[in-house]
C-alpha cells in the first residue's frame, strides 16, 4: 500500500499543535465499519482523501484513524513531514474533496522556515 505513505494535506480543520485525540473524546471505528460507511456513502474513502492531497504535502503518514465527533466524520492523521516536523490533522471524511483544497498549509511547503 505504497499510498498509505503518500502525502498528505489536511482540506479542513487543522490542528498542528495538539496531539491525537485522547480516546474519551472521540468513537473510533473498525475497518469493516468504515468500509461500510464509504460504501453508503456517508463518507469518502481515505485511499481518495489522500489521492486528492498528495501533490501539497510531502511526507511520511504515521497513523490515521476515522473517528467521530460530534456526529462529524473526520481521520485523524498523524505525519512526519520531509522536514522531519511531525504534524497532526483532521482531514473531513464527510466531505467529495475533489474541490475543496484552495492552497497548501504553510507547514507542508518546501522552503518553510517559520517556527511554529
Amino acid at each position: 500500500m505504497s499510498w498509505l505513505f503518500s502525502s498528505v494535506l489536511s482540506l479542513s480543520s487543522v490542528t498542528f499543535t495538539q496531539p491525537p485525540l485522547a480516546p474519551n473524546d472521540t468513537y473510533e471505528f473498525e475497518h469493516n465499519t468504515a468500509a461500510q460507511l464509504v460504501a453508503n456513502g456517508e463518507i469518502v474513502s481515505l485511499n481518495s482523501a489522500l489521492k486528492t492531497v498528495e501533490a501539497y504535502c510531502k511526507g511520511q503518514l504515521i497513523d490515521v484513524r476515522l473517528v467521530q465527533v460530534s456526529n462529524t466524520w473526520f481521520y485523524a492523521v498523524q505525519m512526519q513531514l520531509s522536514n522531519g516536523k511531525q504534524v497532526y490533522f483532521e482531514l473531513d471524511a464527510s466531505k467529495d474533496l475533489t474541490n475543496s483544497l484552495s492552497k497548501p498549509l504553510s507547514e507542508c511547503t518546501e522552503n518553510e522556515t517559520a517556527t511554529r
